[in-house]
This record gives structure tokens, C-alpha cells and sequence, in this order.
């Protein structure tokens, strides 16, 4: 498993509730997994309503941002959401790649704009070195070599 523990809370106040409505609005559950794909280091965003907040106010870990309900309600918590995970660098040192011997993984890369994705297994982990077996039994290896950004 890639990734990390839930650690944001996206709380509503009830007039933004529809929004989660996958039948009939599909864009911001959308938006935030397409957010995510494009910036993996973006954790798992848990979705709440909270009748204490403002019928269009919106609190991403306690942060609390009012929206005004003549803009478009999915883009704007989109964008503060983005905001809200450039401003906490911390975020990033948080997350922790967890792999384990024996685990799939799907890699996605992209060259001359087209994009690939190759299959590779976990083979060995070494400290920071990890040994792959690709798809057509073609070995990779990587190493981490720093965790600045």
C-alpha cells in the first residue's frame, strides 16, 4: 500500500451538502480524486457535514473558509483544498512510502506526452533501495536518495 492514514477532514455546511451527491453531482467527488491522481502527496480527504457551520462555509482541518454561493461551489473547494496542501509543506514529510515484498505495483509515466504504465512486483526492500521485477520479467531497482523536494 502507497500512501497514508486519513488525516483531513472536509467538514460542509448544509446548503454545500448536495455537492457530495454522486447521482446527481458528481464533480466535486470527482475533482478530488482527479486532485489526487495528478498530486499523489494530497491524503485521503474524509467528508462530513457540520450543522455549526455557515450554510455555504466550508472547514478543511479547521481551517474555516466562507464561500460565496454565486461562484462555482466545486472549484472553489477544489482550489482551497490545493491551497490548503501547498501551505502545509509538513504534509508531505508526513507521508511514508509502505511497500512489502511480494506487492504489485502500477507505475505511470510519461514520454513524448504519451503516457505508459508498467507493472512491476516488489522483489526485495533494502533501506532505501527497492528491487522490482517488471511486467516480461525485466528487473528495476531505485533508490531513495533524499527526501527534499
Amino acid at each position: 500500500m502507497i500512501g497514508m492514514e486519513d488525516k483531513f477532514v472536509l467538514e460542509l455546511g448544509y446548503e454545500l451538502l448536495s455537492l457530495v451527491d454522486r447521482d446527481n453531482h458528481p464533480e466535486l467527488l470527482d475533482g478530488i480524486l482527479n486532485l489526487r491522481k495528478q498530486k499523489p502527496y494530497i491524503p485521503k480527504i474524509r467528508i462530513m457535514d457540520n450543522i455549526t457551520l455557515e450554510p455555504f462555509e466550508i472547514s478543511l482541518n479547521k481551517e474555516r473558509s466562507i464561500l460565496n454561493k454565486e461562484e462555482n461551489l466545486t472549484s472553489r473547494i477544489l482550489t482551497i483544498i490545493e491551497n490548503f496542501v501547498e501551505k502545509h509543506s509538513e504534509i508531505w514529510e508526513e507521508m511514508e512510502l509502505v511497500v512489502k515484498p511480494g506487492e504489485m505495483l502500477t507505475f505511470r509515466f510519461l514520454q513524448d506526452d504519451e503516457e505508459y504504465k508498467v507493472k512491476a512486483k516488489v522483489i526485495g526492500i533494502f533501506n532505501d533501495t527497492i528491487d522490482l521485477e517488471l511486467e516480461k520479467n525485466l528487473k528495476f531497482q531505485f533508490q531513495i536518495l533524499s527526501k527534499d523536494r
